[in-house]
């Protein structure tokens, strides 16, 4: 099997191919994190209970599970495609709103977009007539 084709010989999509380069990424990460890790602890041995010490930042999570079951964490997909804060927010409460806070987590990410809708408003406001070209 190639990279290029699954399990049965059927040619993979461009976005099946990206995931699986993720995913292949947070694994050799993974394995140099933690080679890392045992050389700096003097511990060649790897108990399965410290695994989670010898883990890539980007592949654990502290304060909860509401991240762990995503191909990418929602830290990483801000980071490599440089979203602004606001935006940013927005992908982490829609992210972790079934498994954390709920409506809660929908009001904020609507909070965030709204504050964005509004920043997109003043950032196109002709300063000589006040008009809005956001708005029409």
């Amino acid at each position: 099997m190639s990279k290029e084709t699954d399990s049965m010989g059927h040619p993979r999509s461009k976005n099946d191919m990206e995931l699986q380069q993720i995913e292949d990424d947070r694994a050799a990460r993974n394995e140099r994190y933690a080679e890392q890790q045992r050389i700096a602890s003097g511990n060649a041995a790897l108990n399965e209970l410290d695994w989670h010490k010898f883990m890539s930042p980007y592949d654990r999570q502290i304060g909860g599970n509401h991240y762990i079951d995503f191909q990418i964490s929602p830290f990483e997909f801000i980071e490599r495609n440089k979203l602004s804060y606001g935006a940013g927010n927005v992908i982490k409460y829609i992210c972790r709103w079934k498994k954390k806070g709920f409506i809660t987590d929908l009001e904020k990410a609507k909070h965030y977009i709204e504050l964005l809708i509004e920043l997109e408003k003043q950032d196109f406001m002709d300063p000589a007539t006040g008009d809005k070209s956001g708005d029409k």
